[in-house]
């Protein structure tokens, strides 16, 4: 707090040496430009429309729309990202402002996080921002929930079914209550299984416990009325449970069941504008969130007898504010202060279900400058990082680690329609809870000495619009020191250790381009080389799971009016694994995945807005891996009704 008072008084001594005749700039107007023009990186949107047409039930099935995104599910049955070689740990997800994350692992599983309330999703890669607090190195997702100020409203019902006793059934509602607008939707979805590829070798054709089901509620209340004041009161829920499909050809594999994983999360935020001509404005959100998970640990495959049982609670509460304020008709100054404070119980039955309790602080102080020329914008940005874990289970307990970050970036615009992006950063990431302290059920050895991460990272881009698309070109360079990695051990077992160098550099293209009314395409296309320093000092150790092309070509066919029809490419190729009881990375198999979709939009009474669709995945059948032991679907068929009145 004392940071912001200090804050508060340097803005108003700056203010009052500006002279009367400096132009007054409305705040508001400045941010709608910020982000249009101080991103010194290249930001990647997904609209309402994409995710429409992708038929996302959940975030897991987004992931094929960002480009450098790997979407990989592990042994543990959760689906994660993987940008530019980036672990999922590196990585922020936030949803309204809220992180997504579970700070225990700082991971969550996508395929249980619904998207039918979703309207935009904006991508950072790399370091982004100071503002944005600690442990993000990897990349930032913003994911937005519909917006309410000034739309009129909305009723929509959707279902979906498929193969296996695939369905989903959605609602969502929006409307307005005096001065108070609101937002309540609902969906369930379950599947039995999935299918494995006809190729595969298998009894019963589908991946043995692959079910899951989920129960999803979404609240949203907003006050708009004050122009100088936004504010927004969310509700979520997440009741679900799934199975963990065993690693094959592995000696001990997990034989897993979530019987339970309930999800509760409050968030209020806003906007606030305290002065009068809207040079200051202030950005907050504050959340609490509650998760219950058991997992089910069973002796074989024929899950008929519990072997163990692991009870898990997490209570995560985040806070972030935001102060911008105008200095002069050149520049913007930013102070944020950010963090969180999560309690992890965890209750093992071989223990006799003693408890044992987790706790870890986080806080990130930070300030950022952008500062306007004619055709460039710089942005400098530093920001102090600590982490404590006061309460470490049945384990010694450890320091405060410490650290900081620094951004700098621009951006030159040549023109209306291109402009040039350069930044450079450095931040680190602080081991999780679960890294130092658990053994995850016997599979891994705990290591409470682990040392944060820190990434140092270039990016050069250039972004090119024009009448039919766009074009967007990015180089990278990162440099990351202590990366944390798990080896293997004796007894099939890992453990997480510090690498003392990690290189990642690479390339990616995004490209958007209308051929004509009926044809558009985008193709997006990354080259990655990532490699860990050996003991003569070379980069040349490889590291798992880190592909080195990912490329995905999208192509939408209008053939008659109202008929759309939409092929999709995903492409994945040099990537390395460590099998369980191995030594030495193996290749994976290359793959290239091929997606077709059909849909009739049309209208009843001229009212009521209709889409019929068809979708087949994987239609060539393919048999691929993202992570070895964990065979993928196979060809799978959707088909569903949405509906807007």
């Amino acid at each position: 707090m004392l940071s912001i008072f200090v804050f508060f008084i340097f803005s108003t001594i700056i203010k009052g040496q500006t002279k009367d005749s400096v132009k007054t700039y409305n705040l508001n107007e400045i941010s709608i430009e910020a982000d249009k023009e101080l991103k010194t990186k290249i930001i990647i949107d997904i609209d309402a429309k994409e995710l429409e047409e992708a038929d996302a039930l959940n975030l897991s099935d987004v992931g094929r729309l960002i480009p450098s995104v790997k979407v990989q599910t592990n042994s543990r049955g959760e689906t994660l990202y993987y940008i530019r070689g980036g672990g999922e740990r590196q990585i922020t997800l936030l949803f309204d402002g809220v992180p997504l994350n579970t700070p225990w692992d700082n991971r969550i599983d996508l395929s249980l996080i619904p998207t039918d309330v979703i309207e935009s999703i904006n991508i950072t890669k790399g370091i982004p921002s100071t503002t944005y607090g600690a442990n993000s190195i990897a990349g930032v997702v913003e994911i937005n929930s519909l917006t309410l100020n000034d739309k009129p409203p909305i009723q929509k019902l959707s279902f979906k079914i498929g193969e296996n006793n695939s369905q989903s059934y959605s609602g969502l509602i929006t409307g307005k209550i005096k001065t108070l607008s609101f937002l309540a939707a609902t969906q369930y979805s379950r599947r039995d299984g999935f299918s494995l590829p006809g190729s595969y070798k298998s009894t019963s054709g589908v991946r043995i416990n692959s079910y899951n089901k989920a129960l999803n509620l979404f609240g949203k209340i907003g006050y708009y009325e004050n122009p100088k004041l936004k504010l927004n009161l969310t509700f979520a829920y997440n009741d679900a449970e799934k199975g963990v499909p065993p690693e094959e050809n592995v000696a001990k594999p997990r034989f897993w069941q979530y019987p339970l994983w309930q999800r509760f999360v409050v968030n209020f935020n806003g906007e606030l504008y305290p002065v009068k001509d809207n040079t200051s404005k202030i950005i907050f959100s504050f959340s609490g969130t509650s998760l219950k998970s058991q997992i089910n640990q069973f002796k074989d495959i024929s899950y008929s007898s519990i072997e163990n049982i692991e009870k898990g609670k997490d209570v995560t509460y985040n806070g972030r504010i935001v102060y911008s304020s105008l200095i002069n008709e050149n520049a913007l100054l930013k102070l944020s202060l950010s963090g969180y404070t999560t309690t992890h119980t965890e209750n093992i039955l071989k223990q006799n279900y003693r408890e044992n309790i987790y706790r870890q602080n986080v806080l990130s102080s930070n300030g950022e400058l952008e500062y306007f020329l004619d055709k460039t914008t710089l942005v400098f940005g530093l920001a102090y990082d600590i982490s404590a874990t006061p309460r470490t289970g049945n384990k010694p307990a450890k320091d405060a680690l410490t650290d900081y970050a620094i951004n700098f970036g621009l951006v030159h615009s040549f023109n209306e329609l291109q402009s040039l992006h350069f930044s450079l950063g450095r931040k680190a990431r602080f081991p999780t809870l679960r890294e130092m302290f658990s053994g995850a059920l016997g599979r891994f050895v705990p290591n409470p000495n682990l040392r944060p991460e820190t990434a140092v990272t270039i990016e050069g881009g250039f972004r090119s619009l024009f009448i039919s698309g766009s074009f967007d070109v990015s180089l990278f360079y990162t440099n990351l020191t202590d990366g944390i990695v798990r080896t293997t051990l004796p007894g099939r077992q890992f453990k997480r250790i510090n690498k003392d160098e990690i290189r990642t550099y690479g390339i990616e293209t995004v490209t958007r381009y209308k051929f004509s009314r009926k044809l558009k395409a985008s193709l997006n296309f990354t080259f990655l080389n990532s490699k860990s320093k050996n003991t003569a000092g070379e980069f040349a150790d490889t590291l798992e799971y880190k592909p080195q092309i990912i490329s995905s070509l999208d192509i939408t066919y209008f053939p008659v009016e109202h008929f759309q029809t939409n092929f999709e490419f995903i492409y994945s190729g040099i990537q390395f694994g460590l099998k369980e009881g191995s030594l030495f990375f193996q290749k994976l198999p290359d793959y290239l995945i091929t997606n077709v979709r059909a849909a009739y939009n049309f209208k009843i009474n001229n009212k009521y807005k209709v889409e019929i669709y068809s979708r087949v995945n994987n239609v060539f059948d393919k048999l691929y891996f993202s992570q070895w032991g964990l065979p993928e679907s196979g060809r799978e068929f959707w088909g569903g009704v949405k509906m807007i009145l």
